[in-house]
């Protein structure tokens, strides 16, 4: 749990840091804008992309490893709290099942065995999602809101400041 928790967290940091890298994507197709300041009434020239390209290639370099570092740590999240919520799961449904069999005869005349095994699948099931995926993708989120705030507060604490008095 503690390396889906790591995954988690780290997955959730990408987000914002993919924010980052689209920031500067765009910040370098304005500043190539600026410089092509071509009038409207002549024909187009041969525009020089060389600059365009140098100043996208490292955002785009960054953009794939933070694409390539995210399939990774979903992978991480995802199987490492799976598999203990399974694990609960099956120990969940073992003690269930046991005290099932440990109840008297009467019991069994009260509760019908479609019942039972509907309650035996379906409850645990809710119980193996919660603490599986959702939890997961609480962390996640919860990492995602931080690491934003976080990078909200470096690249423009006042409109930041702004955005956490009024949440």
């Amino acid at each position: 749990m503690l390396i889906g928790t790591v995954g988690a967290l780290a997955n959730g940091a990408t987000m914002p840091l993919m924010m980052l890298v689209f920031t500067n994507i765009i910040d370098g197709f304005t500043n190539y804008g600026k410089l092509c300041d071509i009038p409207a009434n002549i024909t187009t020239p041969a525009i020089d992309l060389s600059t365009l390209t140098n100043s996208l290639k490292d955002q785009i370099i960054y953009l794939i490893i933070l694409g390539i570092a995210t399939m990774i740590l979903s992978y991480f999240q995802v199987a490492f709290w799976l598999m203990p919520s399974q694990k609960q799961a099956r120990a969940i449904r073992k003690a269930l099942f046991s005290s099932i069999l440990k109840q008297d005869i009467g019991w069994f005349d009260v509760y019908k065995s479609g019942e039972l095994t509907n309650r035996l699948t379906d409850d645990v099931d809710k119980i193996k999602d919660a603490f599986g995926d959702k939890f997961g993708n609480a962390i996640q989120n919860l990492a995602t809101f931080i690491g934003g705030i976080v990078i909200g507060f470096v690249k423009g604490w006042k409109l930041t400041d702004c955005d956490v008095i009024f949440m």
